[in-house]
């Protein structure tokens, strides 16, 4: 038989990240309640990721707890043990006063649809350039944005990091939202709670 138990489970980090890229693109302040520095999930270094690009970062027994600067610095990274998280770093580069060149990431073509075209083709609609050129994603950030209507690949990554973009840019709209389902159906009832 089975004994019932009290068990925690971690934050997942990588869904984290996007709650952790709003407060970076919007100079405010996120607690990740139950987060924890000592996890077996690579993707906790996205704390440390942003730290670099200007955010300020504090550990407490609450969790993590991060603010957004008022100004962001892109930055040159190497993402491979990582790819879960570029789809939210493209997000705040997109808001960086200086370019970020993403490498290590070309496995990314192989996930739930192509993911670096899926960025390069949606994301520039709003009016950014970037571009995936020898293996490098090259993001140079611009002052105005428009909107955009953005298809999501049935790719929750992808319509997780458009809707982060939308908080920022008006008149963005994001199709098949509902892909989100299949790591965070409270995506959006989440995200709306931020503001």
């Amino acid at each position: 038989g089975y004994l019932s138990c009290d068990y925690e489970i971690e934050v997942d980090y990588s869904s984290a990240s996007y709650f952790l890229a709003l407060a970076a693109i919007h100079q405010s302040e996120i607690t990740i309640l139950g987060a924890r520095k000592e996890s077996l999930q690579g993707d906790l270094v996205f704390a440390d990721i942003l730290v670099e690009m200007g955010c300020q970062v504090s550990w407490s027994k609450q969790g993590l707890t991060l603010l957004g600067p008022k100004r962001l610095r892109g930055l040159k990274i190497n993402m491979k043990d990582a790819t879960d998280l570029v789809p939210a770093l493209c997000v705040v580069a997109m808001f960086c006063e200086t370019p970020t060149i993403i490498e290590g990431i070309d496995h990314m073509r192989y996930k739930e649809c192509d993911r670096i075209a899926a960025l390069c083709s949606e994301m520039s609609q709003f009016g950014l350039d970037l571009k995936y050129h020898n293996k490098v994603l090259r993001i140079c950030p611009q002052k105005n944005y428009k909107g955009a209507v953005c298809s999501t690949y049935d790719d929750h990554r992808m319509a997780m990091a458009f809707s982060v973009v939308g908080t920022k840019v008006k008149n963005t709209t994001i199709l098949n939202p509902g892909c989100v389902d299949k790591t965070f159906p409270n995506f959006f009832e989440k995200l709306s709670e931020c503001f």
